[in-house]
């Protein structure tokens, strides 16, 4: 019987219910892989909860029981002991601050070959590359599929699927804050209780009232968070920098061109005229393969990056995503467009996904220490 130790960074709702959906599936990780799950950590930035012996799940509910802690990452590796995995579901801060508060835990657990699972995409956003290399020089894993898209297997399709493919172009509505938006403002309303939506502000209150959209909605609306997901499909889905031999740089934050919802984008009369021609705005996230404008090195070709407001007609994938619905259209060479779409309750659906990569290490270590065996 193998003991997997594991910790959480962040007490908000999604690290929450992973730790609450990570003790309750304890038997069936157990059955399938011989392995004895025990969270020993919950953390954020300044405060913790250690359990050498496990959290329970009572423990998990109690108001308040996170207590003052030192700082960095250090508390993490002396007094916890370096877990074997850790899930990083702290903010995604990428966009205002200069290093991200997360990035300390990941180079400790991946110079350690240890297990990163992202939920937050700030430290694989905005050094992903530098991240990548220290998980493969030192036989590390991470896994992403609560960042790059939670319910929306974007990532898993670059991986997987289309891995035998030549991909020319990925398009995404990665968002859902800014569908559910969108979608508000070609109707002018969302429910009799919220009245007739005749700008963007109103569109995002009522998005708020209805859980859909952060008290501050501004790394939706702007493209931020569309952005940063991108990175993160272009890196580790296309270019993926985690398997190749050397080090690549990547694409980056700043190679991205982005434009966001604004009140000089979506006005009154942008709106109308969509309306008329039976039009439906999408921010969409773009990734081409070019040889102009900003661009980063791929495996074959330069790569462009965007974020911006389009347009498509009812016959169009996009067209179909409706509320907080998710898509992602890859385009190959060989089998087409494939298109994916989903939706899920938070903080379910991106809980899940997580539980996902962390089910997908548990089967690779199980058949590495099989393969060992025999």
């Amino acid at each position: 019987m193998r003991t997997v130790r594991v910790a959480i960074l962040g007490q908000g709702a999604v690290g929450t219910r992973i730790a609450h959906l990570l003790l309750e599936r304890k038997d069936t990780y157990h059955k399938l892989y011989a392995t004895d799950i025990r969270l020993v950590a919950i953390f954020t930035s300044s405060k913790g909860l250690h359990r050498a012996h496990g959290i329970s799940q009572d423990e998990i509910e109690t108001p308040h029981i996170l207590q003052d802690r030192p700082p960095g990452a250090n508390w993490l590796e002396n007094e916890v002991g370096t877990p074997d995995v850790l899930f990083d579901c702290g903010p995604s801060d990428f966009d205002r601050v200069p290093e991200p508060g997360s990035l300390p835990y990941y180079r400790l657990m991946l110079a350690a070959g240890k297990t990163i699972i992202a939920v937050s995409k700030s430290a694989l956003a905005s050094h992903g590359p530098e991240l990548a290399t220290l998980c493969k020089t030192n036989d590390g894993w991470i896994g992403m599929s609560g960042a790059a898209g939670a319910a929306l297997p974007a990532l898993d399709l670059l991986r997987g699927s289309v891995l035998g493919c030549t991909i020319n172009k990925i398009e995404g509505c990665l968002n859902a804050t800014t569908n559910y938006v969108l979608d508000a403002l070609m109707q002018g309303s969302a429910g009799a209780e919220a009245g007739a939506i005749q700008t963007l502000a109103d569109a995002v209150k009522v998005a708020q009232s209805q859980g859909f959209a952060e008290r501050d909605a501004s790394r939706d609306i702007e493209g931020m968070d569309s952005m940063a997901k991108l990175v993160l499909l272009a890196n580790f889905g296309v270019l993926r920098i985690l398997d190749s031999a050397g080090n690549q740089e990547g694409l980056r934050l700043d190679d991205v061109h982005r434009n966001g919802l604004s009140n000089n984008s979506v006005t009154s009369e942008a709106i109308a005229a969509w309306n008329e021609a039976s039009m439906t705005p999408r921010l969409v996230s773009t990734l081409e393969q070019s040889r102009d404008g900003n661009t980063a090195s791929g495996s074959s070709g330069k790569w462009t990056a965007s974020v911006s407001l389009q347009t498509y007609p009812s016959s169009h994938p996009f067209s179909s995503l409706r509320g907080t619905m998710k898509g992602v259209l890859i385009h190959t060479e060989e089998m087409g467009e494939i298109f994916a779409s989903a939706c899920g309750p938070e903080p379910e659906a991106t809980a899940a996904s997580a539980l996902k990569d962390f089910q997908a290490w548990l089967r690779d270590r199980s058949r590495l220490n099989n393969a060992k065996r025999s």
